[in-house]
C-alpha cells in the first residue's frame, strides 16, 4: 500500500513537472516505468491541471457572458468543457480528423468532423467567441492566410495561440511568432487586447506555452490604429526561457562528458 501511494505522489510530481514545462502528454519514454493504472492518473492530472488553466484564460476572455462558444480544431472538447463550466449554454466543435482518441468531455454531437487543412469553413451563425490552440502552425502558409479569415468570420473575438519557433521539438510546417499570425488578424481588422496577456502572464496555473503564444484577437474599428508595432508581440516568457536553459547547460555537460570520455577512456566518472 505504501508503495502504490509513493508510485501515485511520484506521479503526481511529474505531472506537475511536465505541466510547468507546458507539455500537455506523457512522453513515450516515460510510459514504459508506469503501469496502466499509474499512466491513467498521470494523464487524469495532467488534463485536470489544463482544464484549470483553461478555466482561468477563458474566464478573463469572459469580460461579456458568451452564450456560444466555438472552438476550431476542438480535439475531445476540454477548452468547450471549460467554457461550459463558465456559463455558455451553446458549443461547438470542429475537430479534425484523424485527431484527439481521448474520450469527449461534451456531449459528442457538439463536435463535428472537418478537414480544417483543406476545408473553408463558414459557420450558419456567428459564435461570440471562437477558440483557436496549436493547430494553425500546422498549416501550409498558403493556407493559413484563409484559415485565419474563417476564424475572424466566425466570431468578433477570437482567442488564438500557435507554436512558435525555438520550442519543443514539432515537425509543424509553419512555426511563426505571434507578429505573423498578427499581421494576417489584422487585414481582417481584429487586434490583441494586450490586457489580456499582462492578465495571464504572471499565472502560474497556465501553461507557460499558452501564457507566451496566446493572444485575445478584438474586431476593431476600421479607424482603429494599433500604438505599436505588431513585432513587439513576439516576446519569450521567462519560464519558458529558463527551461531552455536548463537544458542547454543539461546538453553541454553531456558533450563535456562525452568528450572527456574520449580523450581519457571510461575512467572518467
Amino acid at each position: 500500500m505504501l508503495i502504490a501511494s509513493m508510485v501515485i505522489v511520484f506521479a503526481l510530481i511529474i505531472a506537475g513537472a511536465l505541466w510547468r514545462t507546458g507539455a500537455t502528454e506523457i512522453p513515450q519514454e516515460m510510459r514504459a516505468s508506469f503501469s496502466p493504472q499509474d499512466l491513467e492518473v498521470l494523464q487524469d492530472d495532467l488534463n485536470f491541471r489544463k482544464l484549470v488553466g483553461q478555466i482561468v484564460i477563458i474566464s478573463i476572455t469572459f469580460i461579456l457572458i458568451y452564450n456560444y462558444v466555438c472552438q476550431f480544431d476542438a480535439g475531445n472538447g476540454l477548452w468547450l468543457a471549460a467554457a461550459e463550466k463558465l456559463g455558455a449554454n451553446r458549443l461547438l466543435g470542429l475537430t479534425n480528423p484523424g485527431g484527439s482518441e481521448q474520450a469527449p468531455c461534451i456531449d459528442p454531437g457538439q463536435l463535428t468532423s472537418v478537414d480544417l487543412t483543406q476545408v473553408k469553413v463558414s459557420l450558419p451563425q456567428a459564435a461570440d467567441l471562437t477558440i483557436c490552440i496549436d493547430f494553425a502552425q500546422k498549416l501550409s502558409d498558403a493556407r493559413a492566410k484563409d484559415f485565419i479569415a474563417d476564424l475572424c468570420l466566425s466570431a468578433p473575438r477570437v482567442l488564438f495561440c500557435a507554436a512558435t519557433p525555438h520550442g519543443p521539438p514539432l515537425n509543424e510546417e509553419n512555426l511563426q511568432w505571434p507578429s505573423y499570425w498578427a499581421s494576417l488578424f489584422a487585414a481582417m481588422g481584429f487586434y490583441p487586447d494586450l490586457s489580456y496577456r499582462l492578465r495571464i502572464w504572471p499565472d502560474r496555473l497556465i501553461s507557460p506555452m499558452l501564457r507566451q503564444n496566446s493572444l485575445l484577437y478584438i474586431k476593431r474599428s476600421a479607424r482603429f490604429r494599433p500604438s505599436y508595432q505588431l513585432e513587439a508581440l513576439d516576446l519569450i516568457h521567462p519560464a519558458l526561457y529558463k527551461t531552455m536553459q536548463q537544458r542547454q547547460v543539461w546538453f553541454a555537460r553531456q558533450l563535456t562528458r562525452s568528450t572527456l570520455q574520449r580523450l581519457f577512456g571510461e575512467s572518467i566518472g
